[in-house]
């Protein structure tokens, strides 16, 4: 049994079950918390998703199902077991969480690239830089 979350934290319960034939992850949590516990959360998942045979979810809690969108976006296309009102419930976390996770990584990428539009810009002020309309720009997209 691997532990990849709720191990030295209360919050990104998920483990992964190796046996003879095959692996299975116990929940699949997001991580709760202050920011060094949320940046967890963006961090790459430590075993490739496509291997997981199924995953077994205890209950609709963010921090118990809250990166199945993750594991989805990355490649997990098999079936997650649950209770039926755990699935009920999930209709409605599933959109949350991936929301939530697309805003704070939109809120990071703003934050990083900050700092490097005002040193631009005051570049510019100065005259020690020009921009020439071809010149591609540099989007980025997490």
């Amino acid at each position: 049994m691997n532990f990849h979350g709720a191990a030295g934290t209360v919050t990104g319960s998920c483990y992964r079950v190796v046996h003879p034939g095959g692996q299975f992850l116990v929940d699949c949590g997001m991580f709760q918390g202050n920011k060094t516990v949320r940046d967890l959360n963006y961090k790459p998942l430590p075993f490739d998703p496509k291997t997981i045979d199924f995953v077994l979810l205890t209950h609709a809690h963010i921090d118990h199902a809250g990166l199945l969108p993750k594991l989805a976006h990355q490649g997990y296309r098999k079936s997650i077991m649950a209770t039926e009102p755990t699935n009920g419930l999930l209709e409605y976390l599933l959109p949350d969480a991936a929301g939530i996770q697309e805003s704070e990584a939109e809120r990071e990428s703003k934050k990083r690239s900050a700092p490097r539009r005002r040193a631009g810009a005051a570049a510019l002020h100065h005259g020690r830089c020009r921009r020439s309309a071809a010149a591609p720009r540099q989007d980025r997209t997490v």
